[in-house]
């Protein structure tokens, strides 16, 4: 151990192996170790105490790395000739001279457990490439990362929140309102302000409600609105091709599940759709045409009213609200649609409603059934103000009326043009299998007319207790049995029957009461002898004929005898000749000078002839008695009135 001199500096030396260097004093009478200098830790000093420096500590040939004091109570380590670290006063600041110097905590296994990155002002934890003012980022390991703001406070006003604020607009709060027992997002950030979003500790959500679990606990997952003024919710997405915005009702994760029921709204076509198990069931096109669609057979649509009074219900109103209604719009078009054979879309049946006139106090509306008819749609039924019209196109398509009991009560044919009454095959224009009635209210007549157009031509009236057929026309009224006709009411009011009438029997229809036969008339007698008369100036004769009767009378008189003569006298031109059996007798009358007194003159009709004999006998020998023609002249008139058989 020595003390040396270099020449200009003194050296203190222990020239011992390992051998310490100590300086040593007296302390208050003590001798104590101020500085040992430790060889065996390469020279480390250890001071008994305290060192005392007046400013800084500078690194050996490095002037701008120091540290020490400037002032009484400040402490600065400068590094490179930059302000590190600063304890001034009632503050410790790194980096007091804003250099672009990092600032790094390291922690166990995270290098950058607190980091500040002072090039870009951000601050990192857990990343030293820090994205924002403050990014925390934890890389894996399984554990989780997370903020913990913990007020340990038991007061009803001790919260625990995070305040966003930005110069002269609203503040922003978010955290635990311990009074409500709920997480909130709020404004105004002086204090508890007025809530906007509500989690409660069951998890349910209020927007602008602090009390979501106050609903219908099948619907208070999320509440919106304060229950004043409007309250609504807006899905914003694109409006591109195939951009929709959805809200979806899910029961489960894997499959369809997460998409079981939901809403969409498509922008592409601005449609809405309604989604029923994993199926879109109702779509409600741009302009508001409405579609559902089921699977099966069930109702597709059903109104149901629950109310109990007397009015109507429930109630479905097809309504065009038409700012400019005309005569003859169409209201509404109701069409029952289906697939044929051949995958085509077809109209089987249309309904439709038309308003025939939209004048103010006199409207007018028609309804119309059209079906399909071997591919075509046919107008069926027409309702219409004056008129209810039934196969207006006249189809050959048939018209039935069904009773109890009768399957053809009425029946129109439309291929024929006939009407049956109880018949589906009438043969006629009209057809009534059965009875048919007239009545009338009160003693009011009963009238069945026959038109020949649009003028009547007949009719049948019951009146009181007479029954009238009238034939307006001018012609003649027939009854016919056996496709022949039987008996006729001529224009004039003759009647006539082709078979005669039976008389006295009833109903019965005995030969011998039947009157087959009635005819009056005239006829021209003629005088015969060997010759007949030259000249007349009388010929008249009458007849009636009833049955085989017939009934005559002659008034004859020649004017001129000319060559008339001979042994037998008769008079012909009967209007009927007499049957076979013939001797039918009559009395004559002779006028005039010559036969004056001659009485016994007859008249016999001979079987099978057309003529009467004269005869002088009554003939009611074998013997004819003839009377000669000599007996008559210009001035005998012949006269008499008989009756015979045909």
């Amino acid at each position: 151990m020595g003390l040396e001199l270099d020449g200009v500096n003194g050296i203190i030396k222990n020239s011992t192996s390992d051998g310490d260097v100590t300086i040593k004093g007296n302390d208050g009478g003590s001798e104590i170790s101020a500085l040992v200098f430790d060889m065996s830790a390469e020279g480390g000093a250890t001071f008994n105490n305290w060192l005392e420096i007046p400013d800084y500590i500078y690194h050996t040939a490095d002037s701008n790395t120091y540290f020490g004091f400037n002032a009484n109570d400040n402490f600065e380590l400068f590094a490179g000739g930059t302000d590190r670290l600063s304890i001034v006063g009632s503050e410790t600041v790194f980096n007091d001279g804003s250099a672009d110097k990092d600032f790094r905590v390291e922690g166990n296994g995270d290098a950058n457990l607190l980091f500040v990155d002072a090039g870009n002002n951000k601050i990192g934890i857990g990343t030293n490439s820090p994205a924002k003012l403050l990014s925390l980022k934890k890389d894996g390991g399984g554990g989780a990362i997370g903020i913990d703001i913990h007020n340990q406070g038991t007061d009803s006003a001790d919260d625990a929140l995070i305040t966003f604020e930005t110069q002269g607009h609203r503040n922003y709060s978010m955290g635990i309102d311990r009074s409500a027992s709920s997480f909130v997002v709020m404004s105004e950030a002086d204090g508890l302000g007025t809530a906007r979003i509500t989690v409660n500790d069951d998890g349910k959500v209020g927007i602008l409600n602090s009390s979501p679990g106050d609903f219908n606990d099948q619907g208070d997952h999320l509440v919106v609105g304060s229950g004043s003024g409007d309250t609504g919710i807006t899905l914003y997405s694109g409006s591109g091709s195939g951009d929709s915005a959805n809200i979806f009702f899910a029961d489960g994760t894997s499959g369809s599940d997460p998409v079981r029921g939901g809403i969409t709204y498509k922008h592409d076509d601005n449609s809405m759709l309604f989604r029923i198990n994993d199926t879109n069931r109702l779509e409600i096109a741009d302009g508001g045409a409405t579609t559902i669609t089921v699977a099966g057979n069930e109702d597709t649509l059903t109104l149901t009213s629950t109310d109990a009074d007397a009015n109507s219900g429930p109630n479905l109103r097809i309504y065009r609200n038409s700012s400019s209604p005309a005569d003859a719009d169409i209201l509404g078009v109701m069409e029952y649609e289906g697939r044929n054979d051949n995958s085509q879309d077809v109209r089987y049946v249309q309904l439709t409603s038309q308003a025939d006139d939209v004048s103010d106090g006199s409207e007018d509306g028609s309804y119309y059934i059209t079906t399909s008819v071997a591919g075509t749609l046919r107008n069926r039924i027409n309702v219409r103000p004056t008129e209810v019209v039934v196969n207006e196109e006249s189809i050959d398509s048939d018209f039935r009326v069904e009773s109890n009991g009768n399957a053809n009560m009425l029946f129109v044919n439309g291929g024929t043009d006939r009407i049956g009454v109880g018949i589906n095959d009438p043969v006629q224009a009209l057809e009534v299998r059965g009875q048919i009635g007239i009545s009338a209210s009160g003693t009011g007549s009963k009238f069945l007319g026959f038109y020949s157009s649009d003028t009547l031509s007949a009719f049948l009236e019951k009146s009181g207790d007479n029954l009238t057929f009238y034939n307006v026309d001018a012609g003649n009224l027939t009854l016919a049995t056996g496709d022949a006709e039987r008996v006729r009411i001529h224009s004039n009011g003759v009647v006539s029957a082709t078979a005669g009438v039976a008389l006295g029997v009833g109903t019965a229809n005995t030969a011998s009461n039947v009157l087959d036969d009635y005819e009056e008339g005239t006829w021209t007698p003629t005088l015969v002898s060997d010759a007949g008369a030259a000249a007349y100036s009388s010929q008249v004769g009458h007849y009636t004929k009833i049955g085989r009767m017939v009934y005559i009378n002659c008034n004859v008189k020649m004017s001129t005898v000319g060559s008339f003569a001979g042994a037998t006298t008769q008079v012909n031109g009967l209007p009927f000749t007499s049957g076979d059996k013939g001797g039918n007798i009559g009395a004559v009358k002779l006028n005039g000078a010559a036969n004056a007194a001659t009485q016994g003159v007859f008249v016999r009709v001979p079987g099978s002839s057309a003529f009467v004999r004269i005869e002088n006998a009554s003939g009611t020998t074998t013997t004819d008695n003839n009377m000669n023609a000599n007996r008559l002249d210009t001035d005998t008139t012949v006269n008499f009135s008989m009756a015979y058989f045909t």
